[in-house]
């Protein structure tokens, strides 16, 4: 069985912004407003912070991207399946990060990948019944719905046991109350939840992936 290590995070800007009607002949970009949707709970990415404001590695790229741009933006942050939707739909003009895959450069338009996310599976610390990317098999896996694993894990048919969830904080959330097998989350995110969440009984299985 063929597992991916790592995905390609890119940002998904509008061929808009890439047509020569966009650009002024000093090549700078005609000022013009554009909606950009992301993750509402997505750290440390893309969330919304203490203040109620877009926050995160993602928004803050995009926000220096648009100003040397003279790009006019709005950010929308809300439940990933509701703005992937949107996107698709045609009712954003981008999002703020998305990992890629083939099937979903069939639905949109990406960038260049500006970041490489490690995949890791995490289970609780008591548990042994993974070592291998063969025993994922039938396992209770839990994952964000429609995140890129919730995808691959569709596409591969790995296991009809799917537990999908609203972000990456409940899966580990989940996981740690000792609820099904292992959460697959990107290897940085899921640290940094387990340590903000305090969720000491948690451990990543390096190996597998």
């Amino acid at each position: 069985m063929v597992f991916p290590k790592k995905w390609i995070c890119a940002i998904i800007l509008i061929l808009l912004l890439l047509s020569p009607q966009s650009f002024a002949l000093d090549d700078t970009v005609t000022k013009q407003h554009y909606v950009f949707g992301g993750d509402h709970d997505y750290p440390p990415y893309e969330f919304i912070d203490e203040n109620g404001n877009p926050a995160g590695f993602n928004i803050d790229l995009l926000g220096a991207i648009a100003e040397v741009m003279g790009m006019d933006i709005e950010i929308r942050l809300g439940p990933w399946n509701e703005v992937r939707t949107a996107l698709e739909r045609g009712e954003l003009d981008g999002l703020t990060g998305m990992y890629y895959s083939e099937q979903r450069d069939k639905l949109v338009d990406f960038s260049t990948g500006f970041l490489i996310v490690h995949t890791t599976v995490f289970v609780r610390k008591d548990y042994n019944g993974i070592t291998s990317e063969e025993d994922l098999a039938g396992k209770e896996i839990i994952v964000p719905y429609g995140d890129i694993m919730h995808d691959y894990l569709l596409e591969k048919k790995i296991t009809d046991k799917i537990i999908t969830v609203e972000s990456p904080a409940q899966a580990l959330r989940l996981l740690a109350s000792g609820k099904h097998d292992c959460a697959l989350l990107g290897n940085l995110q899921g640290f940094y939840l387990a340590k903000k969440l305090k969720l000491d009984n948690i451990k990543a299985i390096k190996s597998v992936l």
